[in-house]
């Protein structure tokens, strides 16, 4: 009977490495604890201004589509960053077909979706690490950000034109 368990046992350890162990895929959101609200978020679209605050196209290059921001995303929830999105190269007008990670939001808590202009270049600056440039920031409180994602507002704030939200797997 040994022999038998162990033979099995190790069929089964070798069909989970086969297939990618047991995890949880990462599309699959599980309730929060109580008290928490859990989501996926998508921006939908962003515009953002073509011009940065000291009036500068925000990359060096030789045609528009060049100068335009490469622009990511950073989610932070209280003062905790959870998210980081991809960088969406050479667009005044962009959108993100991915969803975060789950966030997890408490009552209270306020929701900071901050974007960025990706700057690896040395052009500008001289400098090997040169900071990526700060765009504009949508502040929202969790109210206020699942009205605007329930009613399909666009929002805007300094730098940004305009922005759509949109939000995966909603547990409330």
């Amino acid at each position: 009977m040994n022999a038998k368990l162990a033979f099995y046992a190790t069929l089964w350890l070798a069909a989970g490495l086969a297939l990618g162990g047991c995890n949880v895929p990462t599309g699959v959101v599980t309730p929060p604890p109580k008290g928490i609200t859990r989501f996926r978020l998508n921006v939908q679209f962003v515009e953002v201004e073509e011009r940065n605050k000291k009036n500068e196209r925000w990359d060096v290059g030789l045609t528009d589509e060049q100068m335009a921001p490469d622009l990511y995303y950073t989610v932070t929830v209280g003062n905790e960053p959870v998210y980081k999105s991809n960088t969406s190269d050479n667009k005044l007008i962009t959108q993100w077909l991915e969803k975060s990670d789950p966030i997890d939001v408490a009552k209270g808590q306020k929701i900071v979706i901050t974007f960025y202009d990706y700057d690896p270049s040395v052009a500008r600056t001289g400098m090997l690490n040169n900071a990526d440039d700060y765009v504009g920031a949508l502040e929202l409180t969790l109210d206020e950000f699942l009205k605007a994602v329930e009613t399909g507002r666009e929002l805007s704030a300094p730098g940004i034109k305009k922005c759509r939200l949109a939000v995966h797997n909603l547990y409330r």
